[in-house]
């Protein structure tokens, strides 16, 4: 191809990212990443719940009743503050 980018092994690109995140992976062995990670799927799961929450607040609610993302979203926080808090304890005692 004249002008064009010349290759003999197309896949070799996918070769050197799988190898990059292959990599990277390695990172999620330590704990403390780990540990830092839940925190921060806590921190953010609770910021999308209240977000909801503000979406449709109590008085506007007929007889307070909750929609389905607030109950989803409030559930995924519930499971994952948990979760985080005893993964939290187990990797610092």
């Amino acid at each position: 191809m004249p002008g064009g980018p010349t290759c003999s092994n197309p896949g070799r690109g996918f070769l050197a990212n799988s190898r990059f995140a292959c990599g990277g992976a390695g990172f999620f062995d330590e704990p403390a990443v780990n540990a830092v990670l839940m925190a921060v799927l806590v921190i953010y799961s609770g910021l999308i719940a209240l977000y909801e929450f503000r979406l449709n607040p109590l008085p506007d609610t007929e007889r307070g009743e909750w929609t389905g993302r607030q109950l989803f979203y409030a559930v995924v926080f519930t499971i994952s503050f948990f979760v985080g808090f005893m993964y939290i304890l187990t990797v610092i005692f």
